[in-house]
């Protein structure tokens, strides 16, 4: 059965007003409320921050369902692709660092 349409009531615009009608400013954001001085804030219930975990691990479990884990297969190539990256660059910038060790060492007579 389809949703029956409903019009929500048109307001006056600029061109429609009449003289003397009181033209609706744009809304501005709500201001907290000032605090009396010596005031503490109110503090959240603990009712609250049980029901905020709840909420919290109910949106972690179901943001996990989402994810696409890798297949085992996967995971193993990554991790042989994550150590050979490692070992190679730190052989490269190891060498680089002998590199200039021995030039700083010739220009200052070690």
């Amino acid at each position: 059965m389809p949703k029956p349409k409903t019009r929500l009531p048109r307001t006056k615009t600029r061109t429609q007003a009449k003289k003397g009608d009181a033209v609706a400013k744009p809304s501005t954001t709500a201001k907290p409320p000032a605090r009396r001085a010596g005031q503490k804030p109110k503090k959240k219930s603990s009712r609250f921050q049980r029901f905020f975990l709840v909420r919290w691990w109910r949106e972690t479990r179901g943001e996990l369902a989402k994810v696409v884990w890798p297949t085992w297969t996967e995971v193993r190539y990554l991790t042989v692709a994550v150590l050979v990256t490692t070992f190679l660059s730190s052989a490269f910038f190891g060498l680089l660092d002998w590199i200039f060790l021995q030039i700083v060492g010739f220009l200052i007579g070690v």
